[in-house]
């Protein structure tokens, strides 16, 4: 059997909203005071210190709501702002231990509904589906995506 680009995305499309869901019931379940975009940006942040424009460029959302976000993570006590270690003029985001404690906190109420669900699977099926994590992965990074190919074929 064999099954197109085309239809790979659209069968994936149609699962990742369910995950999204899931991830999101499970903050909300707790009458946790985290949204999704937080729960996200705490865990970019817990790989280390990251500037407003690169979180921004990561995030792929806009300045106004990732400042939001940030301004209600900060009020809560889990990031703080920073001088920049080689400018001056710019600040640096990072976690605050606390703030750690909270992401840390947050992955494993996640894992654990996830892990709840794997259960379903038998052990050949978990080793599968582990393999396909980590194509997913390697294809979804930027830089994976190839240039297109032009158009109109240039003969020399």
């Amino acid at each position: 059997m064999t099954i197109s680009e085309h239809e790979l995305a659209r069968d994936f499309l149609r699962l990742a909203p369910q995950i999204a869901h899931l991830v999101a019931s499970t903050l909300r379940s707790e009458g946790d005071p985290n949204t999704l975009m937080q729960a996200h940006t705490l865990r970019m942040l817990s790989e280390g210190p990251r500037s407003f424009k690169e979180l921004v460029a990561l995030r792929r959302v806009s300045a106004p709501t990732l400042s939001r976000t940030l301004n209600a993570l900060v009020k809560r006590g889990w990031v703080e702002r920073v001088p920049h270690a080689h400018d001056r003029r710019q600040r640096l985001l990072r976690l605050t231990p606390a703030g750690m404690a909270e992401f840390e906190r947050l992955r494993l109420q996640v894992q654990a509904q996830l892990a709840q669900r794997f259960r379903l699977l038998n052990p050949e099926e978990r080793l599968t589906l582990w393999r396909a994590l980590g194509i997913l992965e390697r294809v979804m990074h930027e830089d994976a995506i190839p240039s297109p190919e032009p158009m109109i074929a240039v003969e020399r």
